[in-house]
């Protein structure tokens, strides 16, 4: 959103640097507040659980915070992250497939939630009900089918005699104050989510009798699809949605929840749709060659930068500062590992030299968080604010932060 070309500090940066994050706050800002309004629109208790693991990032998370959003947190990590941040106990949700309970029974003390997720952590959940002193607020994952022959990994099945159980033990449980009903799915299309959402109604219909006195949110998750490049959109072969498209469908559920005359939370809890676009990144080109008729282009990033472990794509790529002709000869894009994938770009339509710059768009989804500290420190991250003030919210890691937990 911030123009590199008008912004002589942000250009500074970018050319002292190898390779280098960037974070834009304007996007972040922008995509919250389309998303919290197109779903306040049909259901005005609607709060954002911003997804940590998505990226981490403290001034991101903190900048969501700021607009309002909860922390959606799956480790003793992130919520400890989510602490120091002074996100209220209250708004910390404890989700995930395998807790830290040591961590849990603190945050529930403090008044955090507990999302169950498997019978093992309604196991232990009752057994430190027993002992607690408060009021404890707790939640239960809902597994259910979304898609013909596939299963989720995560959460209760939702039609069996364990959840049954659970709903019924949580329902007498005079120490669990609060009940809510969580699932989350990714595929990010609307059957997915229009199946997701009447998944919900059917658990909510079968167990408001017992719960109607306790319930105190429904989580949607997250699975949304965010704003995308024309570029980006034609590579991935995504047809486009909106905030807006997927709103809509919670018609049906926020008559449900607003039939039953008390404050009941609608949860969305998004990672990528609102901060995939929020960040950049910048990267040096090192060295040209021809291999045949090939053009490889060697830089001193790394896909590893960009997508962790996970299979790569063309993200949108160009060059800074400069208009060049199409290339000559196909160019790919590579990486300064000794990992023969190591791929950013595998067919760059432009003729890039030495020395040049390229920036590459909508990185900051599971990027940061996955980037593994193989053969070179971690680079450094910057925030530009709005207005365009740019600063360093992460300094390059040295030798000394990736061998100093190690034993010599």
């Amino acid at each position: 959103m911030n123009s590199i070309n008008k912004n002589e500090q942000l250009q500074e940066i970018i050319n002292m640097n190898e390779a280098s994050y960037f974070v834009e706050e304007e996007v972040i800002v922008k995509n919250y507040e389309k998303l919290i309004n197109a779903f306040k629109k049909y259901y005005k208790d609607t709060v954002i659980g911003y997804s940590y693991k998505t990226n981490y990032i403290p001034y991101i998370c903190k900048t969501f915070h700021g607009l309002g959003a909860y922390a959606e947190t799956v480790s003793e990590m992130e919520g400890r992250l989510a602490e120091k941040l002074n996100v209220p106990f209250n708004k910390i949700y404890f989700n995930g497939p395998s807790k830290e309970y040591k961590w849990a029974s603190y945050l529930l003390k403090k008044g955090g939630v507990f999302t169950i997720d498997s019978y093992s952590d309604y196991k232990w959940l009752k057994k430190y009900s027993l002992k607690s002193k408060n009021k404890l607020r707790v939640g239960i994952r809902c597994n259910f089918c979304v898609k013909k022959n596939e299963i989720s990994r995560f959460g209760v099945d939702a039609s069996s005699k364990e959840f049954k159980e659970i709903i019924l033990s949580l329902s007498k449980n005079k120490n669990v104050s609060e009940i809510g009903f969580h699932c989350h799915f990714a595929q990010r299309d609307l059957p997915t989510w229009k199946k997701t959402i009447s998944g919900m109604i059917k658990i909510l219909k079968k167990n408001l009798n017992l719960v109607s006195n306790k319930i105190s949110f429904v989580s949607l998750g997250g699975g949304l699809q965010g704003e995308m490049s024309k570029q980006l959109r034609e590579m991935l072969n995504a047809k486009k949605i909106t905030f807006s498209d997927y709103a809509k469908e919670i018609k049906p559920l926020a008559l449900l929840l607003k039939n039953l005359n008390k404050k009941i939370i609608l949860m969305i809890e998004p990672g990528t749709s609102v901060v995939a676009d929020a960040m950049f990144y910048t990267t040096k080109v090192r060295s040209i060659k021809l291999i045949g008729d090939t053009k490889i282009a060697t830089v001193m990033g790394s896909k590893f930068h960009l997508f962790g472990n996970s299979k790569p794509t063309n993200l949108p790529t160009k060059i800074l500062g400069t208009r060049r002709n199409k290339a000559e000869h196909k160019t790919i894009i590579t990486g300064f590992t000794c990992v023969e994938g190591d791929v950013l770009n595998n067919n760059f339509n432009y003729d890039l030299r030495e020395g040049d710059i390229i920036k590459i768009e909508s990185i900051g989804s599971y990027s940061v968080v996955m980037k593994p500290p193989f053969i070179k420190p971690n680079i450094p991250v910057y925030f530009i604010g709005k207005g365009g003030k740019t600063i360093n919210i992460k300094r390059a890691e040295t030798f000394h932060d990736i061998f100093k937990t190690y034993v010599f």
